[in-house]
């Protein structure tokens, strides 16, 4: 048996509205600040080259593991694997990249050279003269470039699903750096 055209144009058109009707609407949700974002890590803060840093130090002796998240991340990506390194044996450092979550946004060139000097001078007010690196997307882009400006500074290096070393125009760094930093609302 064959269906109608109507039938079969509008019985897709009905699944589309009824399975669009069961998405929660974000718009009508209060927006957030940074500040609100939680992690159940405890949080630190440091005032790394005029730049307010919040960061976790698990503490401990043993080598230093540094987390470095992505674009558009914070801390909490890193929270299944800080306690699991740490009671491994590790002192497990991890931060808010300025320009994501509870860190500072200054007005800067947010590039990978400028958050690695960052790091390095976050990493020396902490008394931590080398350390393995994991990064994750563009900490790993991070992480490489640390590791290339300074490789004696650097015991390993663990890339997770890194962004190339690609380039943008100056309007598409402007306009991340734009997006990605201001407080908004959707």
């Amino acid at each position: 048996m064959r269906r109608s055209p109507l039938i079969r144009l509008i019985l897709p058109l009905a699944l589309g509205l009824t399975a669009s009707a069961c998405v929660p609407r974000y718009a009508e949700l209060p927006p957030m600040s940074p500040a609100e974002l939680t992690t159940p890590l405890p949080i630190q803060r440091a005032v790394v080259n005029g730049v307010n840093v919040a960061y976790v130090d698990s503490g401990g002796e043993g080598e230093v593991i540094v987390l470095i998240h992505g674009l558009s991340s914070t801390i909490g990506f890193w929270e299944r694997q800080v306690q699991p390194l740490a009671a491994a044996g590790y002192r497990v450092l991890a931060l808010d990249l300025p320009g994501f979550g509870a860190s500072g946004r200054p007005d800067a060139p947010y590039t990978p050279p400028w958050y690695a000097e960052l790091i390095r001078a976050w990493l020396d007010g902490l008394g931590v003269s080398s350390a393995h690196l994991i990064g994750h997307s563009m900490g790993g882009q991070i992480a490489m470039t640390m590791a290339l400006e300074t490789p004696d500074r650097v015991q390993s290096l663990i890339l997770s699903a890194p962004a190339g070393i690609e380039r943008f125009t100056p309007g598409e760094g402007d306009w991340m750096k734009t997006y990605w930093t201001e407080t908004r609302t959707l």
